[in-house]
């Protein structure tokens, strides 16, 4: 399998467009964050104060702590168009630069961070192959 350079991963994560929002639409709360206790305390604070439903309190934490990013690996895979074990690989801790992940169990990730990190590794690239250049440069 060739190669994918994190400039090219980065180009593909530009081109991501998260389908909008339609009006009156909810982004329902990710499972990983159901059983958080203080999760269920900031929604039923929030259904508390402002009378809402627990449907539209969830909609507003997602919305606020902008949570609608968060990845499983299959998805986070899915918008760089690379296998599941690439995520995985890039996950190690013999990794160099390890992708960034929110929890390790079950294991998510946070899209901006993602974008963040494929830019240091688009320049870290970058600087690798300028110095290459520089060291195989015949005089």
């Amino acid at each position: 399998m060739k190669e994918i350079t994190a400039s090219e991963l980065l180009e593909r994560a530009r081109k991501f467009q998260r389908p909008p929002v339609q009006p009156g639409e909810k982004i329902p709360l990710d499972p990983m964050l159901v059983d958080s206790p203080s999760v269920t305390q900031i929604i039923e604070r929030t259904m508390a104060a402002t009378g809402c439903s627990r449907e539209d309190a969830e909609d507003h934490l997602m919305r606020m702590q902008n949570l609608g990013e968060i990845l499983t690996p299959e998805e986070l895979a899915d918008r760089l168009k690379v296998p599941v074990g690439w995520i995985n690989e890039k996950r190690r801790p013999r990794c160099a630069h390890p992708l960034p992940a929110l929890t390790n169990r079950p294991l998510r990730f946070d899209w901006p961070a993602i974008v963040t990190w494929l830019e240091a590794e688009a320049k870290r690239d970058a600087a690798t192959q300028k110095s290459l250049a520089a060291a195989t440069k015949c005089w």
